[in-house]
């Protein structure tokens, strides 16, 4: 619960559910707003990640996570967002998200691959699968492991804001990794419409940045105007300031 105390830099939190015990998952359900007033509160993401795709809960208890999401949406947590993967998308009943969506979220569909990236052909397809699954935002979390495809999910990223955009909800897309740690500060100045950092010591993900860290890059790069300059440029300058 200590990194709460951070939480003020942040403007969604997540919820990562399958980070925590049962027993620990009830601790914090009863006393995680022990000593805040309710004005800080922010919107939550709610997280209940599958091994296969970076989490740790296990991969066959996969029914028991309905059961987790029911509890904490009947708990005073503001839960404006649940996040899951577009792979099973079917599975999650849709009547969890009445209660979301009556807070203007809903249902955040995922799409993770720790091994590579896209092409913008590619992203664009998957996003039609988005669309077709009636989400209300959209996420990616890929591995580039090279610049060009940096300059690709950047690409993506921008298409977000163009007035004929194939989706109009928020969406997001990052990197994992170290050289896709630049697109978490990137992307958002770019046109999505939020990013991951991590409060506390460590990081959650691979790549990701402190919060208090992403959000100063993030003004900088709004104030040098990096959204002006050719992607490479960018990236290049991002990087300069993420590793020095």
């Amino acid at each position: 619960m200590q990194p709460l105390s951070q939480a003020y830099l942040c403007d969604l939190w997540e919820f990562r559910v399958d980070l925590f015990s049962e027993k620990r998952l009830q601790f914090i359900l009863e006393h995680w707003s022990d000593g805040w007033d309710g004005k800080a509160f922010k919107p939550m993401i709610l997280t209940h990640r599958l091994q296969r795709d970076g989490g740790r809960w296990p991969d066959q208890n996969w029914k028991s996570r309905i059961h987790s999401i029911e509890t904490i949406l009947a708990s005073k947590l503001p839960i404006q967002w649940i996040d899951w993967e577009l792979e099973c998308e079917e599975l999650l009943p849709r009547a969890l998200l009445q209660g979301p969506r009556s807070k203007g979220g809903g249902l955040l569909l995922s799409h993770h691959n720790f091994s590579s990236a896209y092409t913008l052909a590619q992203y664009q397809h998957l996003l039609q699968q988005f669309n077709e699954k009636e989400a209300d935002a959209v996420k990616w979390a890929v591995c580039c492991q090279s610049q060009d495809e940096l300059i690709n999910l950047l690409r993506f990223s921008q298409t977000f804001s163009e007035p004929r955009a194939i989706f109009n909800g928020p969406a997001c897309a990052i990197s994992m990794g170290l050289l896709g740690s630049v697109s978490r500060a990137l992307s958002p100045i770019l046109g999505a419409n939020w990013t991951y950092g991590f409060l506390g010591e460590s990081p959650i993900a691979p790549g990701q940045i402190g919060v208090n860290v992403l959000r100063k890059l993030i003004v900088r790069a709004q104030n040098e105007n990096l959204q002006t300059l050719e992607l490479a440029k960018a990236i290049l300058r991002m990087q300069e300031w993420v590793f020095a």
